[in-house]
């Protein structure tokens, strides 16, 4: 299999490039494709934006941001679905499925791993691949495994547990063997297509509305005066109690995949009103806390926002809420900046900004710390503010400190 077959993976982001990266280890002709030709010029000099890969030199690469005239065994689905005005945005999977249908081999297998509502990669694959003399399961075959990319997160690629489901036993059969050999654990087997692809909605749609409840519960207890936190850890020595905390919900998944799983409920005529429900508390919660701070920063404009990541030990700020309220507030005529050691730059309202240094943070009379911060990072933060500047604290992690100006801590 190891110079058998080729390989191409469309979309080489958080999800593409671990899984091209790890054929690259095992097999000889794997191939990338990308629409953005600076990304494939990164890649192909070695540098992995997501700063997920660190050892790319280490794998021979074939890198594009076309490709005409091969035809490949196994083509694996990789791109971002996005929401637009809170309704799936399938315009990046539908372009990958037509791209699929021109590049599969007669007999090849189609894997579908970007996130989709039942049904959807089966309805892809009909219309964009399927021809008169090309048909399902006779000519091609389509598979589906829910990624499971965790950014930030220290479980690495080959531990991750993955779920495979095919258009019948036979590719079932070829694609189970084949992520077995990229994997320290055996594949779980699905019935069918559309099962594996209810999984990842239910798994995403579940921990947001738990850290809706959360949320919820935290206004409460922090308006009688009660430690969110300390509840929380306290429960938590119940063996079956799911432990999440409070706090704006951003990523890739999390916030989008809940309107895949709404729009596929709306198509059997149900709502599925607790997903819906949790998704707009989490987005509120969001709504509230860029209020507060137009109205605690409204006498001095000058905003410095420390730590834009949307997660703990990672470098990607287009997901984040954070990023998200800043261009909120800067649309309001508010002076924004940041600072991030790992973020060097960031685009806000068609506009680049740079992040400031670690000296001039005492410049700015609001100081917002971010989500993404720990403990540590936050006392050393705290050790070059000015202690007369607002302080409004995402984090959750509280000020103990009084000396300073804190003005909101709505998750600590």
């Amino acid at each position: 299999m190891r110079y058998k077959y080729n390989f191409l993976v469309i979309g080489l982001g958080y999800v593409g490039i671990n899984l091209y990266y790890n054929l690259c280890k095992k097999y000889k002709n794997v191939y990338g494709l990308d629409t953005s030709k600076k990304k494939v010029g990164e890649l192909n000099n070695n540098f992995d934006s997501t700063y997920q890969i660190k050892n790319l030199k280490s794998v021979k690469k074939k890198i594009f941001s076309s490709i005409k005239n091969i035809k490949f065994d196994y083509v694996f689905i990789c791109v971002p679905t996005g929401i637009k005005n809170n309704k799936p945005d399938l315009n990046n999977i539908q372009d990958a499925f037509k791209k699929a249908g021109k590049l599969i081999k007669n007999n090849g297998v189609v894997v579908n791993e970007s996130t989709v509502y039942p049904g959807l990669t089966r309805e892809l694959a009909l219309k964009y691949i399927e021809k008169k003399n090309f048909l399902l399961n006779k000519n091609y075959y389509i598979a589906f495994s829910p990624e499971r990319i965790s950014p930030g997160d220290k479980i690495s690629y080959k531990n991750i547990k993955r779920i495979i489901a095919a258009s019948n036993s036979h590719s079932q059969k070829l694609v189970s063997k084949l992520y077995n050999s990229i994997l320290n654990f055996k594949v779980f087997q699905a019935s069918s297509i559309e099962t594996a692809e209810a999984v990842k909605i239910l798994e995403n749609s579940q921990r947001d509305l738990n850290i809706a409840m959360i949320n919820e519960y935290n206004e409460v207890f922090r308006k009688s005066k009660l430690n969110t936190m300390e509840i929380i850890n306290l429960a938590s020595s119940k063996w079956n109690f799911y432990k999440v905390f409070p706090g704006l919900v951003g990523g890739q998944c999390i916030p989008i995949d809940p309107y895949y799983a709404l729009k596929y409920a709306k198509d059997f005529k149900s709502q599925l009103s607790l997903t819906k429900l949790g998704r707009e508390t989490n987005e509120n919660i969001k709504n509230k806390v860029q209020n507060k701070i137009l109205k605690i920063a409204k006498e001095r404009k000058k905003i410095l926002f420390i730590g834009v990541a949307y997660k703990k030990n990672t470098f990607d700020y287009k997901y984040s809420k954070i990023y998200e309220i800043m261009k909120f507030i800067n649309k309001r005529k508010f002076q924004i900046n940041f600072f991030d050691t790992k973020i060097k730059k960031i685009l806000i309202n068609k506009k680049f900004i740079f992040s400031k240094k670690s000296n001039e943070i005492k410049k700015f009379n609001n100081i917002i710390l971010g989500n993404a911060l720990n403990g540590a990072q936050i006392n050393n933060i705290l050790k070059k503010v000015n202690k007369n500047s607002n302080i409004i604290n995402l984090s959750s992690k509280i000020i103990k400190n009084k000396n300073y100006k804190i003005k909101l801590e709505p998750f600590a």
